[in-house]
Formats: C-alpha cells, structure tokens, sequence
C-alpha cells in the first residue's frame, strides 16, 4: 500500500472539509488566542449532554482541558485522539454549566465550570439529583484552578458551595463541592486602580474597585464616595476622580480607604503662573442663558501672561468642574449644562430651571497643570 497516496489524499480531505466548514473559536482566558475547527456536518448542534466534537489540524494548541467560547457558551475540551493520522486531531468538549469567580494575585478571575454528570449522577444544568447536595465540578488544570482550596466556598446553581476535595488529571482539575447553609451578608470592597496619578497625564482618573459579598462578585454594586481632602481631589458619585493639586487623599468606597498620591511632574519651571476665572458678574441666574467664564493667567509681579500661556494650549487642557456646597455638579446634565468659550481659555455654563437652588452659591473651578482657580456665583432668580 502506497501510504504516501493515502496520507496525501486524507490531507486534501481535511483541508477542503477545514476551508468548507471552517469555525473560528477563541480561548477564554486568552482572547487573542484562535483556534480553526470544523464540526461534523450531523453534529454542529450541542447534544442534550451538552457534548461537541470537532476536528482541527494538529499544529493547534489545544489540549484536554482547553476551554473556548463558542457561540457565546463556553466549552471545554475532555479528550484529545486520532493521533494516527499524523494531520488531524479530534476532540470531545463539554458545555460549562456555571462559572466560579476565583481571586488569584489580587485580582478575580471568571473560571468556568461543568458538572461531572456521568459520574455523580448529577443532571445537566442547575437540577440535582444526589440526596445530600454535593456535586462534583471540573475545569481546566491551571495555576488559576490550583489555588482553588480545600474549603473555600463559591455561589453556584443559586447556592453557596464548600469545597470537599481536589484531584487533578490528565489536564483538568476535578472538584468535590457540598452544599452549604446561605451564609449571612458579608460584603468587601476592594481597590484595583493605581494608588499614585500624575496630574501631567490627566487631571481625571476613573477609580475601579471590587465588591464581593462572601467572596463572590457583586454584579453592579452600589458604591458610595467621598475625598479626605477636596482641595486635592474630588469624586464623584461614579467614582471619577478630579485632581486639583499635588499631596496625598484618602479615598473612601464604602468601608474600603485607599490612601492616593497626587503628584505633577509638569510642575515646577513649567508652571511660573497664578490662575482666576473672569466674568461679568458674581452672580449666575437660574433658568437664564448662558454665562462665559474666562481662565486668566498671571505672571509672579501680576502682569497678565494670559495671551503668551495659552498660545500652545488647547480646550484639552482646561478642567471645569463646579460645586454646590460639597456636592459635585460637573456632570449633572439635568441642572447644568456645558458649552464651549469662544477662546480656548473660556467655558459657558448655564444652569437649570430648578428654583430650589436660589441663593445658594455655586464654585466653578478650573484647573491647568496642576494649578487651580475658584471663583463663587450666587444663584439669583
């Protein structure tokens, strides 16, 4: 038998089948990473079980235990043959049921799981059928799965889990896990963003931070803000951070405070100016038309440097934002509303018909390199 003639004709087959029926997949916890795949024609569906097979070339790097997204689902791969063919390999892969949230160096990581159901006799999906709850789980044999430990609980199938036992094998990692009572409310806040912000790269920095109630992931949690020291930093009710000068802040979200570090490496022979804002009057009417406001720059014997100054900036580098008492308005569109100067220096603000506010006063300030001008507005009718 000529083998050759057989090798090359099986060759031909797979890859006309792969340029015909060619499905593009990606690894889960690698996005960039692809895999080209083809599923038998009779087979492109998942089976009641869950179960895919399909075929791939065997230059790709999947391995048992891989898991990749299809179709918005997550697959993981539980064998690996047809290395015979020397072109092609072939592969089971099983739909995940739930995904467990696993914090691993600081950060959570979503692993996705699938139930042992031929062994356990458990049913695909979130019905049980063992008597005492316990239900045995598996996922890829990574460094992520291996911090998974003997009694660390998890939230799955509407239920909180304990961990019973680990095994691992043959690339995937197999879990024991016992239903446990629901546990009362235990939330933590966590900070993930940077704890030093240069003020040369933005005046504005986004905070980010993780809440977790026992361990799991709160999906859009409710976050409350606040500044030890507004006149370094100021936060919004969206957790966005306005920097105004150098020096340190305590940052409080909810229990969790985060000591953060303001510095301006633009400081210094950079800035030689002092700032004010300009306009007509002190006062700003509620429900009236706009009102321009000017950022004006002075030299150190107060000689106005504003024209010289702004002559390389751009709108870009001017940060308004403004204030009623404690309370940031910059983004509130339903009272206030921004337009830009007819200089790049200036800024139109106009407020609301909202007649609550009378009498009260609202400070807008402006900051450029780290240097911040204030200026008051009594609110009028």
């Amino acid at each position: 038998m000529n083998y050759a003639n057989v090798f090359g004709r099986t060759q031909k087959q797979f890859d006309m089948t792969m340029n015909r029926e060619k499905i593009t997949v990606t690894d889960f916890f690698n996005s960039d990473t692809k895999y080209d795949v083809f599923f038998r024609r009779n087979q492109r569906s998942t089976t009641p079980q869950g179960k895919v097979r399909f075929f791939y070339a065997q230059s790709t790097p999947i391995d048992i235990g891989t898991i990749f997204v299809l179709n918005g689902s997550n697959f993981i791969v539980t064998s690996k043959d047809g290395i015979e063919s020397n072109i092609y390999f072939t592969s089971l892969a099983v739909k995940c049921d739930t995904t467990f949230v696993v914090q691993s160096e600081n950060k959570y990581i979503d692993v996705p799981m699938s139930v042992v159901s031929d062994k356990w006799t458990v049913a695909h999906g979130s019905v049980f059928s063992m008597v005492n709850g316990a239900v045995a789980m598996f996922t890829q044999d990574n460094p992520i799965a291996r911090g998974i430990a003997v009694d660390n609980k998890y939230y799955a199938f509407g239920g909180y889990y304990k961990v019973g036992n680990t095994f691992f094998n043959n690339g995937l990692a197999y879990f024991y896990m016992e239903r446990q009572t629901m546990p009362q409310d235990n939330y933590k806040t966590v900070y993930t963003g940077v704890t030093t912000l240069d003020m040369n790269e933005s005046t504005t920095y986004q905070l980010t931070y993780v809440v977790t109630n026992n361990g799991n992931v709160v999906d859009n949690p409710s976050i409350t803000y606040s500044s030890s020291d507004e006149t370094v930093a100021t936060v919004s009710d969206t957790g966005l951070m306005t920097l105004l000068k150098e020096g340190t802040v305590e940052i409080t979200a909810n229990s969790c405070v985060t000591t953060i570090t303001v510095v301006n490496t633009g400081s210094g022979s950079d800035v030689n100016y002092t700032m004010s804002i300009s306009a007509s009057t002190d006062t700003i009417k509620i429900g009236g038309s706009y009102k321009s406001l000017s950022c004006l720059f002075t030299d150190k014997d107060g000689q106005d440097i504003t024209e010289t100054t702004i002559a390389d900036m751009t709108t870009a580098d001017f940060t308004w934002t403004c204030f009623i008492g404690d309370t940031e308005f910059t983004n509130n569109t339903s009272f206030i509303t921004w337009r830009a100067g007819t200089s790049t220096n200036g800024k139109r603000i106009k407020l609301g018909s909202d007649y609550n506010y009378i009498g009260k006063t609202i400070t807008i300030k402006c900051t450029v390199n780290g240097v911040t001008a204030a200026k008051d507005f009594e609110m009028t009718e």
